[in-house]
């Protein structure tokens, strides 16, 4: 037991597990949730209490209770309550937030996953308050799971590089982009689902098409929680020939960073002709530029 902890310790200090983090945070909430309504389960008032748990948890589209729980906005992507929901879900994530992080970086990968859930929620609560009197009144009042980010996630991604292709039983090539559209499409088939992904995937192209021209969505976020931050404290190296030379490493490393236009350039060719087009110089340089700090 004391290992298993240890372990999930380790994946919340590792700043480049963001996609491991995400699943496991999910994870552990869908167990507590789990567990508790088995309990619960035994007599009314407990069940009443965990209804109560998900009622606090989850994002209601009424405005009279949002504003009564503005947190949900940030919950409602991490609560799950049945198996399939959250099995496909995670799967999802896995397999596009995976190839997004690669691309993109950490920081970037997280901030459209966050970005997605709560803009796409905001975006379905504003339509359910305005359509709740109309032919379309028959949305859910109410939200669960982290699909809405999920589709931010996918279709960053397809934003990102369409044309990579996904191989289903070693045979079948399917394009990302093809692939994005259509989990999109058939999702609505619940109105609902639909108009919840729909805002995500908004989200998601529109990160990456302002990224592409110099703009970061994020950056307000982050630069409010920066100053939050703990200051890293700064040591006087000592004068030797040995720290000198560690010095001239480490700013010969920093230079080689390449700036925003080479990634756009770079970015840009993936979009045309693929990720197996660049050459390795290319490749080297994204990959520096997916580990750069924002």
């Amino acid at each position: 037991m004391r290992n298993a902890f240890d372990e999930i310790r380790g994946v919340f200090s590792n700043k480049s597990q963001a996609v491991t983090q995400i699943i496991l945070l999910n994870v552990l909430v869908f167990a507590f949730l789990f567990f508790f309504r088995l309990i619960a389960s035994f007599s009314d008032e407990g069940l009443s209490s965990y209804g109560q748990i998900i009622r606090w948890l989850e994002l209601s589209a009424p405005i009279h209770d949002f504003v009564r729980k503005p947190w949900t906005i940030i919950t409602y992507s991490f609560v799950h309550t049945g198996v399939f929901h959250i099995l496909f879900n995670l799967i999802a994530l896995y397999w596009f937030g995976t190839l997004l992080q690669d691309f993109i970086g950490v920081a970037k990968f997280k901030a459209i996953f966050f970005l997605g859930g709560i803009l796409s929620g905001l975006l379905y609560l504003s339509l359910y308050n305005l359509l709740q009197y109309s032919d379309f009144s028959q949305i859910q009042p109410r939200l669960l799971g982290s699909s809405a980010a999920i589709y931010a996630v996918i279709f960053a991604a397809a934003t990102l590089i369409p044309d990579y292709e996904f191989f289903f039983f070693q045979r079948f090539a399917v394009k990302l982009k093809y692939l994005a559209w259509a989990a999109l499409l058939f999702s609505f088939l619940d109105l609902s689902s639909g108009l919840s992904h729909a805002g995500g995937a908004l989200v998601g192209f529109g990160y990456v098409s302002l990224l592409r021209r110099g703009i970061d969505m994020a950056y307000p976020f982050q630069s409010f929680w920066g100053v939050f931050r703990r200051k890293p404290s700064v040591r006087t190296p000592e004068k030797s020939y040995a720290s000198t030379r560690r010095m001239s490493s480490l700013f010969s490393e920093k230079s080689s960073f390449p700036d925003q236009d080479e990634v756009d350039a770079i970015l840009d060719k993936i979009s045309k002709s693929g990720y197996e087009s660049l050459s390795k110089d290319e490749k080297h340089k994204l990959y520096l530029a997916s580990q750069k700090k924002d």
